[in-house]
Order: C-alpha cells, then sequence, then structure tokens
C-alpha cells in the first residue's frame, strides 16, 4: 500500500505492507483455533522524500511512521 505522509513538517510517500486484523477462534471443532492478531504494518518497504529513499534517516523513528500511519486509515 502508499500514503503520504506529512512526518515533522517533511512530505513523505511510503510503500507498506498492512495486516489486517484476524478475530480469535477457540475452537474450529476439529480441535483447532488461531489467536488472531490485531490490525498493523508487517514491514514499511520504502519511504521517499523528493524521490529519494530516506528509510535509513528515518530509522530510529519507524514506530512512530507506523503509528501515523495507522491513524490516517
Amino acid at each position: 500500500m502508499k500514503i503520504k505522509l506529512n512526518y515533522k513538517g517533511v512530505e513523505l510517500d511510503i510503500d507498506y505492507d498492512y495486516r489486517e486484523a484476524e478475530m480469535q477462534v477457540l475452537d474450529y471443532g476439529d480441535g483447532s483455533g488461531t489467536q488472531g492478531c490485531s490490525a498493523g504494518i508487517d514491514t514499511i518497504n520504502e519511504i521517499l522524500h523528493k524521490g529519494v529513499d530516506i528509510s535509513l534517516l528515518v530509522e530510529n523513528d519507524m514506530n512512530e511512521i507506523e503509528n501515523l500511519i495507522l491513524e490516517e486509515l
């Protein structure tokens, strides 16, 4: 997925993989089940500013950037 995001006054184009939420299932009838998971960002593939990949420059801010992406969804 792709999103345009303003981060600390800088316009970013971000390419990322999104994980849909999965509900917990305790028993499918055959004894199996799943724990489920919340929605979230699996991977940020690329962060561009004016066409230049700046992922390494913001790697310490990835959690904050992921949270901003989730707020925009």
